[in-house]
């Protein structure tokens, strides 16, 4: 998920299989200026240390990684 502090623009990059393609896309969004997050139980790799390894880049030099559950009460709260 990736938003301009300015705006509501949401995306969400997730894949279960293609955890490179996910930090891509964070990186991009980054890259642009969006704010990004991550979430990390909607996305995955084959083996579970490039995943883990993947959500480390991410939350250390891209942006946030937040668990789906918690993300969709915090919009359920803003309605």
């Amino acid at each position: 998920m990736c938003a301009r502090p300015s705006a509501w623009s949401a995306v969400s990059p997730s894949n279960s299989r293609n955890y490179r393609c996910v930090e891509a896309t964070a990186r991009d969004a980054a890259d642009y200026d969006y704010y990004v997050v991550v979430l990390g139980d909607a996305s995955g790799a084959v083996r579970d240390e490039l995943h883990q390894a993947s959500l480390y880049t991410i939350r250390t030099y891209i942006g946030r990684v937040a668990e789906s559950a918690d993300v969709a009460r915090l919009w359920a709260e803003r309605r």
